[in-house]
């Protein structure tokens, strides 16, 4: 027989360790360690507050409530029964011997801990520590229970501790974990993995612990894990290549890269720099596109020469199409104060020169010429000196220096021979950026410029220097008329704005801002938007329509609506939601008879504002009855509004639309109107079959009827279920408008098996109505439809992606899966092929000891294989997800019998994930497995 997996540990001298470890991790450990101050439902309710603390620092989409009753169920799953265990010391389970807190919650939530957070998915890890922490002697007996453990079981619960400390961002607790594991026996001792995986719930993405710390700004956890040799550019996963502007390293997190702006923590940038952080080009960029300063110039003092091509678009030795990671950083380094700014551009450009390149200028003369236009609007006389030697001496920023009114700058462009009749230019000022003949921005030109600024003498000078010739041409003419209009409504220049209208141009409003026709709606100037009309060429381009149009109701010009309407601005349902929030009926009126769309809002509207007669207004022209906000809405708070919609639906609407219909029955549904559910379904049985999308699937009724309050309101079902809705038909199915804020994914390569926010959903398979009770979690639901003719053994093929027992196990409520079995559902019925598993490898997965003990005694087996397509075995599905306790509970079973390769695929995973007492504890029995074969 061969040696046992541990038997290498001399276990006397760790008896003798362990009395000393008590001292070191805990001076006070004579104090009575059986006292608690909290009860096990104040424990779960404190964890539960603790995890919405954790939510509002690291927010999880689609939040869900979780309830101490469902807590406690999701952790005694977990659990293994001990009538079943067989004593042998060679897998010994992370919950043997090792009872030193005296409470079957805390021994859960250990092994929960031990197991990879196992049973806690609707909880972030961090959630735990402040729980923990409130325990008297914590730290003792954190160290008595890792002791009590074979060591990859220890490893893995300490890797865990650390892991909630950090996810926590509770220094503190960080460096008590560090302490214990520190001062554990010396055979025991093994220093915390580095890659460990934090997760942030913003993404999908993982985090080594101290990227985490550091996406979080925790400078305190970030020094002492840099103190403990934790990597600067080390990531997690397979994350792209870090010269293509990705989140690689540190200073890339701490800079922000690619998140919306916050303040960011120089303290922290500086302490990554000062340990050595590579600073790139694209470093630079964001610290300037954060408007960054003084740290934008500390970066620029690290990045090398050689890395200087960047700042000018280029990449090994050519203009790079897309641009390198760093280009684009002259437009934001000036908008800087203009002293910064020319001290910045000019140390780039020394970089340049000392790597003797010289010809960067000469391959960003469009960018330079760019830069120069928005430095001479800023009036940045330095900088704009400076970058006018490196463009062509006939280049012209004539109109960005009228537009800043220096004259010194204007007589400097006149003096480089600026034409008045240089190219028209147009003008971003949100990016600071200027390019020629560019859409959607401001045209402009020296006159133009002159026009806006109102000054009678420049606009003379400019006259006599020819600038009235380049009239002729229909883009300066656009230009002098874009500034006309500006000007004369601003001051009322009506008189101007006409003349210039009138000289022969055609008009086109295309444009959202700066738009002549729309600024003059908005300023009410009567004589000048009916000048443009006439002059304007329809129809309009479509962004431009409704905001014109939304204008015209602002100002309640009815004759000026009229024309616009009749010229086609008639699109969308903005303009006739703006008039009913107005209050106007004759305006409504007069817009809906032009045929002015009634769009998603102007119901709503209607009923908010409680008009009556607005409301049958918009339904005698055609507004749904169906309207689901507005029902919603009006069921709670308008009681008139709402018998009015039902009214309109029994005299003429219900036997008409299917579809719609379907709308008004989800909203009786949700809103427990039972009258009205009632009425729908006699009038319109249809409008039960059919799919509407809610909240990011697309259901049927029955689908919204069983997800509504989890199940809880069985009338709807109980209907719908009595007129011949099929209790077999499939009532939830994927939808192509799935709203990523309302469903998140667990981050794991298992096909298929998703969560939002740690409770599992069927995202991209289709569902049956017991699949979707069984989602609920609602026992009585799930019996309630089993009674009604569920197929328990609905097949997972097609679309559908689970049996009902393979989704309970996915769900993890043990008394739905014994009630399956009970009523006859197949234990080894076939995992679907893409992404599915069997019951066993989905409990595997979960880490519920309980749920597989179930199933491996009535004839599961631990070596089924996985579904060909993004399927795991039991094995390697418990490896990846670090569930120790359900590896060793597949091996008691399967009595070793699983391959070299099948434990080298599980090992991978597990490292891969960041699991290293998983993968320590497969190295060990891939090492052992002949003994351990032999013992068995």
């Amino acid at each position: 027989m061969a040696a046992p997996l541990f038997a290498d540990i001399d276990l006397t001298h760790l008896s003798e360790e362990l009395n000393s470890v008590h001292t070191l991790a805990n001076p006070a450990s004579n104090e009575n360690i059986s006292h608690f101050q909290l009860s096990e439902r104040d424990l779960l309710n404190s964890l539960i507050r603790s995890g919405d603390q954790q939510l509002s620092v690291n927010p999880a989409p689609g939040t869900e409530f979780v309830d101490s009753d469902d807590l406690w169920d999701s952790l005694s799953s977990l659990l293994p029964d001990r009538s079943t265990q067989t004593g042998d010391e060679i897998l010994a389970s992370s919950n043997d011997e090792s009872d030193v807190f005296g409470s079957s919650l805390y021994n859960a939530l250990f092994f929960s801990i031990v197991n990879g957070f196992a049973g806690l998915e609707g909880l972030p890890a961090g959630s735990l520590i402040g729980t923990l922490k409130s325990v008297p002697n914590i730290r003792e007996r954190l160290s008595r229970y890792i002791c009590s453990q074979p060591p990859p079981f220890g490893r893995s619960l300490i890797d865990n501790l650390f892991r909630a400390a950090v996810e926590a961002l509770d220094e503190d607790a960080v460096m008590i974990t560090f302490h214990i594991a520190d001062n554990l026996p010396e055979v025991l001792r093994y220093g915390i993995d580095q890659s460990i995986a934090c997760k942030a719930f913003d993404g999908d993405r993982m985090y080594t612990p101290i990227m985490f710390a550091t996406k979080f700004r925790h400078v305190g956890i970030v020094r002492a894990l840099l103190d403990r040799g934790y990597g600067l550019e080390r990531t997690f996963g397979d994350h792209k290549d870090e010269d293509h502007d990705e989140e690689c390293g540190l200073l890339d997190i701490a800079l922000r890269q690619n998140e919306n702006f916050e303040t960011l923590d120089i303290t922290l940038i500086d302490l990554i720099v000062e340990n050595g952080a590579h600073v790139r080009p694209r470093h630079v960029l964001t610290a300037a596109r954060w408007g960054e300063v003084e740290l934008t110039k500390r970066l620029l003092s690290f990045t090398g020469r050689s890395e200087h091509h960047a700042f000018f678009g280029y990449e090994d030795g050519r203009i790079s199409d897309p641009p390198p990671p760093g280009a684009g950083v002259f437009y934001h380094l000036v908008k800087f104060p203009n002293d910064d700014a020319f001290e910045i551009f000019v140390t780039i450009f020394h970089l340049c020169e000392d790597f003797a390149c010289q010809q960067c200028p000469k391959g960003a003369q469009t960018m330079l010429e760019d830069i120069i236009f928005h430095a001479t609007v800023k009036g940045n006389h330095q900088l704009v000196h400076f970058l006018l030697r490196h463009v062509p001496e006939d280049f012209s920023a004539l109109s960005a220096a009228v537009r800043n009114g220096d004259r010194s700058m204007i007589d400097l462009m006149l003096g480089r021979g600026s034409s008045v009749t240089e190219p028209v230019r147009q003008m971003n000022e949100s990016l600071g950026r200027f390019r020629v003949d560019e859409a959607d921005v401001i045209p402009t030109t020296p006159l133009a410029e002159a026009i806006r600024s109102q000054d009678e003498h420049l606009v003379e000078e400019l006259e006599a220097l020819g600038a009235l010739d380049s009239l002729k041409d229909h883009l300066h003419f656009v230009a002098a008329i874009y500034a006309t209009a500006e000007a004369a409504i601003e001051k009322n220049h009506t008189k101007l704005a006409v003349v210039l209208i009138n000289a022969g141009s055609e008009i086109d409003p295309d444009s959202d801002t700066n738009n002549p026709l729309l600024e003059a709606l908005k300023r009410r100037n009567r004589v000048v938007a009916n000048r443009i009309l006439e002059v304007a060429t329809p129809p309009f381009s479509f962004s431009s329509r409704a905001s014109i149009l939304e204008a015209a109701v602002r100002w309640g010009d009815t004759s000026i609506i009229k024309d616009l309407v009749l010229m086609g601005c008639c699109v969308g349902g903005g303009p006739l939601a703006l008039a009913v929030e107005l209050g106007g009926v004759h305006l409504v009126q007069l817009l809906l008879e032009h045929g002015t769309p009634l769009g998603d809002t102007a119901l709503l509207s209607a009923c908010k504002k409680g008009d009556e007669a607005m409301i049958r207004l918009l339904l005698g022209h055609g507004a749904s009855p169906g309207d689901g906000s507005a029902l919603l809405w009006s069921k709670d708070n308008n009681p008139r509004a709402f018998n009015t919609l039902v009214e309109s639906f029994m005299k003429s609407y219900l036997r008409c639309d299917e579809y719609l219909g379907g709308i008004a029955l989800i909203s009786a549904i949700e809103t427990d109107a039972h009258e009205l559910v009632d009425v729908i379904l006699t009038v319109n049985l249809e409008a039960a079959k059919a799919f509407t999308t809610h909240r990011g699937m697309d259901r049927t009724a029955l689908g919204v009827a069983i997800s509504h309050q989890d199940g809880s309101n069985f009338y709807a079902v109980d209907q719908l279920l009595r007129r011949g809705i099929g209790v077999n038909s499939i009532v939830q199915r994927p939808s192509r408008r799935v709203d990523a804020e309302i469903i998140g994914t667990e981050n794991c390569s298992y096909g298929h098996y998703h969560f939002a926010n740690g409770y599992p959903k069927i995202l991209s398979s289709l569902s049956t109505a017991l699949l979707a009770a069984i989602g609920t979690k609602n026992e009585k639901l799930v019996d309630f439809l089993i009674e009604h003719g569920a197929d328990i053994n609905q097949p997972a093929r097609r679309g559908v992606r689970y049996t009902p027992l393979q989704y309970a196990c996915v769900v993890g409520r043990f008394k739905i899966i014994a009630g399956l079995v009970e009523h006859g559902a197949d234990i080894k019925a076939p995992p679907a092929e893409n992404g599915g598993g069997t019951a066993l490898q989905f409990a595997a997965i979960s880490g519920r000891i309980k749920i597989a003990q179930f199933l491996l005694a009535r004839g599961a087996d631990p070596n089924e294989p996985s579904a060909p397509m993004n399927g795991r075995t039991a094995l390697e599905g418990a490896a990846e997800h670090g569930r120790l306790d359900m590896i060793k509970l597949l091996f008691e079973t399967a009595k070793g019998a699983f391959t070299q390769e099948s434990l080298m695929r599980a090992n991978l995973l597990a490292r891969d994930r960041g699991h290293a007492g998983c993968s320590s504890f497969l190295a060990l029995l891939s090492n052992r497995l002949e003994g351990y074969r032999a013992i068995m």
